[in-house]
This record gives C-alpha cells, sequence and structure tokens, in this order.
C-alpha cells in the first residue's frame, strides 16, 4: 500500500503561496472528511491512470477529462459519486468543438486535485514531463490493477476480432517531446512490468516517429501479445471499468476465444487410452476434439 498514509499535513503543504487561517484551515480539515481514507486508494490509482492518460490536473488543481464518447463520461461521473461522494454539482460535462467534436468532464474539487497530485498525478502537459507510476501503486497488487485499468481504456488500442478468430494488434503506446525518451521508456517498463505481474505476456519495447495535426514528438511503444490464452488472461486480470466500448468489444472477442482455444490434452493419458484398444476416432469423440488433434499429440516426442 501507500508508503506513508496520506494526511492534512500533505495537503496543507500544496497551498505554497497562501497564508492560510484558522477558519480557512478548518474548513479545509471538513472538507477532507472521508477523501483521506486508505479504502479510497483504489479509486485514486484508478484516477491517477486516468490523468496520465488524457486527463489532465491544471496547475489550479482542476481535473479534466475529454473523450468523444459523451456516455463515458456519465460513468465516469457517477463512479466518482458513488466512490468519494462527490457533489454531482461539482462536476460539469460540456461539449468542446475544436477540430471535431468532443466532450470535456471537469471536475470542479481543488482538494480531490491536490490529492491526486500528492499521490503522483502529473500536473500539466504530460508531454513536456516524467510521469513515473507512483511508488505506492507499485507496491500494491490491486491499486495496480486499478492503475492499469484507469490508464489502458485511454491509451491501448482496442480489443478486438480482425480475422477469423484471432485479434488484432493490441498496442500500448505514448508520446513525449525527444528529450523526456528516456523517461518514457523507464515509464513503459513499468507498465509493461506490471502488466507481466497479473501474467500478461508484452513485446518489447520498440520506437516510432510520430506527427500529428502539426505536432512533432517521439512516441515509444508495446503490444500485448494476442494469442488466445494471453489475451483470454487479461480480461481475466485486468480489463477495462467504464470504457463501455472496450468492454463490449473485449468480451465479444473473448467469447470467440474460449470456444476456439484448443484444449490442453494430457499425452499420458492418451497413450492410456490407446493401449486399452481405443480407436483415435473413439478418443476424439470422448474428449471433444478432431481426430487429427488426437494424432498431433500422440505423434510428439
Amino acid at each position: 500500500m501507500i508508503v506513508k498514509p496520506l494526511s492534512f499535513g500533505d495537503v496543507k503543504k500544496t497551498y505554497h503561496y497562501k497564508t492560510l487561517t484558522p477558519n480557512h484551515l478548518n474548513c479545509i480539515k471538513s472538507n477532507l472528511k472521508g477523501l483521506l481514507a486508505t479504502s479510497h486508494l483504489k479509486t485514486y490509482a484508478y484516477l491517477v491512470g486516468k490523468i496520465m492518460g488524457d486527463g489532465h490536473l491544471s496547475k489550479h488543481y482542476e481535473i479534466y477529462f475529454i473523450t468523444n464518447k459523451m456516455k463515458n463520461l456519465f460513468d465516469l461521473k457517477r463512479f466518482l459519486v458513488h466512490n468519494l461522494n462527490i457533489l454531482k454539482k461539482s462536476i460539469s460535462i460540456k461539449m468542446k468543438k475544436s477540430r471535431g467534436c468532443s466532450y470535456v468532464l471537469r471536475i470542479h474539487h481543488a482538494l480531490l486535485g491536490r490529492i491526486l497530485f500528492i499521490l503522483g498525478a502529473p500536473m500539466g502537459k504530460k508531454t513536456t514531463q516524467p510521469t513515473p507510476v507512483p511508488y505506492w501503486i507499485l507496491c500494491s497488487k490491486e491499486c495496480s490493477r486499478m492503475f492499469l485499468r484507469g490508464i489502458l481504456e485511454d491509451e491501448l488500442s482496442t480489443i478486438k476480432i480482425e480475422s477469423k478468430n484471432h485479434v488484432g494488434k493490441v498496442r500500448f503506446k505514448i508520446v513525449k517531446n525527444e528529450d523526456q525518451l528516456y523517461n518514457l521508456r523507464k515509464f513503459l517498463l513499468q507498465i509493461k512490468s506490471m502488466l507481466e505481474r497479473f501474467g500478461v505476456e508484452c513485446t518489447k519495447i520498440s520506437y516510432k516517429p510520430y506527427l500529428s495535426k502539426g505536432q512533432v514528438g517521439k512516441s515509444l511503444y508495446f503490444d500485448i501479445c494476442r494469442n488466445k490464452k494471453n489475451i483470454l488472461r487479461f480480461k481475466d486480470q485486468i480489463g477495462f471499468l467504464l470504457e463501455r466500448d472496450k468492454i463490449k468489444k473485449l468480451n465479444e472477442a473473448c467469447k470467440i476465444l474460449k470456444t476456439t482455444l484448443k484444449r490442453s490434452l494430457d499425452r499420458g493419458q492418451l497413450l492410456a487410452l490407446r493401449a486399452n484398444g481405443c480407436s483415435m476416432r473413439k478418443i476424439a469423440n470422448r474428449l471433444g476434439v478432431s481426430k487429427s488433434t488426437i494424432f498431433r499429440h500422440l505423434s510428439l516426442h
């Protein structure tokens, strides 16, 4: 879990240029009630992941999440209200027209922003600064799971069937300014290591130039290996939390992968059945696999 409990003193330190009166301090303490509970750490881990993804934490500690799917923002709003008792009036959702249509969820709750900043959420423009995974998240498997759900919902390509019963490329990619490539590699190594802790296999980290809408940068990426067992393991161990389309596509893909997954057969059992006089056709019917599968397993040395 977190290295040391989050305290009022930690929050107080974020008021760098303010002289806090006793009344102001009492008001802060009152509003912090409940927010400092360790039971919220998994929720905070998810939100730190979302901010490192498509979210943004401003210098005034306001939190923004941007997407082109309004329904996902309504789900996020319900999540915040339910898990942190954030007042509905503190959360607004508005349309933004800039190079297309998107929607912005804005959380008018500076204390929450201060808490997330203390816990490791990056403030300001992420492409120009290092964004390491906070140590308290790395130390907790459950917080790691929630953090991964947050950032992968935004930065992992959609897992879906593209060819018969095989999924397409599953890529995690982040773009940074060129002077941040060393830190970016360290960050991707952390993400990759966290995935592998859950048994999810990944490829090595690779480099790719990036140019989009006049923005020039460098990107590093790795893929989640797309063999059937690995994708099924990703769904069972991590999956997504709120991103409806990605959840739907992942569920649809895994349903197909499960039905087409080759069964793991015990060669010793097959040899014993053959020794008892069972034909390969009879063994295949008994185990619910094809005759060629039985032949292939019996032919292994």
